[in-house]
């Protein structure tokens, strides 16, 4: 393939009489006959920019103290997150003190959790993530632990009766849901029906979250 040359009436850059290319052939071919064409190259200005060094450098310098003095918060809880109420260690250790009598010591709960006792009431379910506990948002699961089941409790329905205590009165808020948050630990990478199970109960929670400091 023949290369097309850069510029369309010029077969080489030369300087001319007036600072710009000397005109060509080509170009003096199309040039009408006594006629003064304008140099088309007269007109052209080529202009270059070069920063000033001092502004550029004072903007850096400026940018620079700015990243410096803001405070990072990528690593700072904020109250109410996870890290500060939610601790999972914390959690498990209350879990094991308060819960692990009926659930299990890994949540595993009792065995046949859904045939009703004599009593009337379900023996404790599995909270590992085999069971229903995660079908809760988080502020039902809150006050279910901080109320007991008696909040399922209805006289339209006499045939069902909880037998999970209310904790409200034992451990605070932020025990409550450092619990909460253990039994969710307990869920890691596990589906059922095709769902991440973590993932639909964190959908459910938007909309029902663990209650507010004061609430």
């Amino acid at each position: 393939m023949q290369e097309m040359p850069l510029t369309p009436f010029v077969d080489r850059v030369r300087s001319g009489s007036n600072g710009g290319p000397a005109q060509s052939p080509a170009y003096q071919r199309f040039q009408p006959l006594g006629a003064s064409l304008p140099n088309p190259w007269a007109a052209c200005t080529v202009r270059t920019w070069k920063p000033a060094l001092p502004i550029s450098m004072a903007i850096l310098a400026l940018v620079a103290f700015a990243a410096c003095s803001t405070p990072s918060t990528a690593n700072t809880p904020t109250p109410g997150s996870a890290s500060v109420l939610g601790d999972v260690s914390k959690g498990q250790e209350l879990f094991r003190a308060n819960c692990a009598v009926c659930h299990g010591a890994a949540g595993e709960g009792q065995s046949d959790w859904h045939i009703k006792r004599e009593d009337g009431t379900l023996p404790a379910p599995p909270l590992n993530g085999d069971g229903h506990t995660w079908h809760h948002s988080d502020g039902l699961l809150y006050r279910i632990v901080s109320q007991g089941g008696s909040i399922f409790e209805d006289s339209g329905y006499p045939g069902f009766k909880s037998g999970m205590p209310a904790f409200g009165g034992q451990l605070s808020r932020q025990e409550i849901i450092a619990v909460i948050t253990y039994v969710k630990s307990l869920w890691a990478g596990k589906t059922r029906l095709g769902l991440v199970i973590g993932e639909s109960q964190a959908l459910v929670s938007e909309e029902d979250p663990f209650p507010s400091d004061g609430d």
